[in-house]
């Protein structure tokens, strides 16, 4: 007879694959929304390349979160 049966699932270890994901990555069109609103409620005349939020889809994620932070850093952060 195993022993298996009797082994707590909680001493099993998680494969990272199998650990549940955060929430959904945000398209380009809600964090160009975002970064509108925000630059306006901050009042700031701070240059924003749209054009390279609009390609965040296409981009890998650390790619696209280090644009994000380049862009909303000096917004959030003035």
């Amino acid at each position: 007879m195993s022993t298996d049966a009797n082994e707590n699932p909680a001493d099993q270890p998680t494969a990272p694959s199998a650990a549940p994901r955060g929430s959904r990555r945000p398209t380009a069109q809600e964090v160009i929304q975002f970064v509108v609103e925000q630059k306006q409620l901050a009042d700031l005349d701070i240059e924003v390349d749209y054009e390279a939020l609009a390609r965040l889809d296409d981009m890998p994620d650390d790619e696209a979160a280090a644009l994000i932070d380049d862009t909303l850093g000096p917004i959030l952060f003035s």
